[in-house]
């Protein structure tokens, strides 16, 4: 993957602290990377605790403080109610397509990661 593409990673089905760990591993590789930020493809994610929410916070907050941002991409309706009721939206946008948060980060998505 070139510097300019964008990652699209699969977090777990459910984020929860049981699945930390594995959000984490999926996550970690590209916290560091260059480009302009992560995509997190929700479409199979079916629930979201408040450790998870953490976890998603922290990887936003610590991606913005670099001037990258993290975006969200095919969110059921269920998440993405969750995600605007908790204010994430604000800071981590969410859009119904993978191209679209690519776009909205000025690159091209990366083939699909997990």
């Amino acid at each position: 993957m070139s510097a300019n593409q964008v990652p699209v990673l699969t977090p777990p089905a459910e984020i929860t602290e049981k699945s930390l760990e594995e959000l984490g591993a999926v996550l970690a590789p590209h916290l560091d990377a260059e480009g302009p930020g992560i995509v997190l493809d929700l479409e199979a994610v079916q629930f979201i605790n408040s450790a998870g929410l953490g976890s998603l916070v922290q990887a936003g907050m610590r991606l913005d403080h670099e001037g990258r941002r993290l975006t969200f991409a095919r969110p059921n309706k269920t998440i993405e109610r969750m995600l605007k009721l908790v204010g994430l939206d604000s800071k981590m946008p969410m859009f119904r397509t993978i191209e679209e948060a690519s776009a909205s980060l000025g690159s091209p998505a990366a083939s699909q990661g997990s």
